[in-house]
């Protein structure tokens, strides 16, 4: 399931599978018991940088072709957007990516293998795109969490340039509660490791407050937790 081949946790639901292999064999100096298959297996990398998933976006499929230990095409299927032509390119030759050669009637066969390459690897994105990743908080094995500026949905000041700036943003944490209780939060500009000597950072701008989480909501909230957080201030929690 990862690249120590180290064991997974039982009873796995499926909605929960992890869908990697390992790759322990590649670590020793035995280039005998490489896993072969490795070679012929296709990669489908995605750049997106929205907050839900879209097809088509942003995407390549890559497989690279061998003739025993050498590889003779290493094919690049590429695609901006659901508007956009398909693109193939084997960067074997051409690094850079200038001679779009999808049109070649002699590349059909792997034009269509990537590509249902590609509606595979959407099939399994596509089954939860609607929900959001939630950060689990209060577990034992974590009693305090960071949240980052990436960690928010809606307007998110990322930007080295934007943080130094001081502007203003919105949106919320999406965060799953391990078990009610009472929890503190420390709201901050700037990491309280750094924010008592980093000169141009007002480091008077956090404050903490105390939650008492309780199954007397009108809703579920020890188990699902909406954070709509300002970076003006003060946090909106509902």
């Amino acid at each position: 399931m990862d690249i120590l081949d180290l064991k997974d946790i039982e009873n796995r639901p499926e909605k929960l599978k992890i869908r990697g292999r390992s790759f322990k064999l590649f670590l020793d100096n035995d280039t005998s018991n490489d896993p072969v298959d490795y070679k012929n297996r296709a990669v489908t990398i995605n750049d997106m940088w929205t907050e839900f998933t879209e097809k088509y976006k942003k995407l390549s499929v890559k497989k690279d072709i061998w003739d025993n230990d050498i590889i003779i095409h290493k094919w690049r299927l590429v695609r901006t957007n659901r508007d956009s032509d398909w693109e193939l390119y084997d960067v074997l030759v051409d690094d850079i990516q200038e001679n779009d050669i999808i049109s070649d009637s002699a590349n059909d066969g792997i034009v269509s293998e990537l590509k249902e390459e590609y509606e595979e690897w959407w099939k399994l994105v596509d089954e939860r795109s609607d929900e959001y990743t939630r950060i689990i908080i209060g577990n034992k094995e974590e009693p305090e969490t960071d949240f980052l500026a990436h960690d928010f949905y809606g307007t998110v000041i990322w930007s080295q340039e934007d943080v130094k700036k001081g502007a203003k943003g919105s949106g919320f944490i999406a965060v799953e509660f391990d078990k009610p209780g009472k929890y503190k939060f420390d709201l901050r500009r700037c990491p309280k490791e750094i924010e008592t000597w980093l000169q141009g950072c007002n480091a008077t701008k956090h404050f903490s407050f105390m939650m008492l989480l309780s199954y007397n909501f009108k809703f579920n909230i020890h188990h699902f937790f909406w954070c709509f957080i300002s970076y003006d201030f003060p946090w909106s929690i509902i």
